[in-house]
């Protein structure tokens, strides 16, 4: 199994899979979301900082080599 992509939310994972999967967009991660199997891990639980821990989880995995898909380097993401 390969990590594609990292994202942070406040409610639960499997609602912000399907947010991202009927967001009206184009986009190649989309599309990608919505065409794919997903398999959903939970990294981290109530970090003390949501935006930190993002940025830190897409940092290391694009450092170790991830072919993530994940738009920006994490922080700020409006769709919490």
């Amino acid at each position: 199994m390969e990590l594609r992509y990292i994202g942070q939310t406040i409610h639960s994972p499997e609602g912000r899979l399907r947010q991202h999967r009927t967001r009206n967009s184009n986009d190649h991660l989309y599309n990608w979301l919505r065409a794919t199997n997903i398999n959903v891990i939970v990294l981290e639980l109530d970090p003390e900082d949501l935006d930190e821990a993002e940025i830190r989880w897409i940092a290391d995995t694009r450092e170790q080599g991830a072919r993530l898909l994940s738009i920006a380097d994490g922080g700020g993401t409006p769709w919490n």
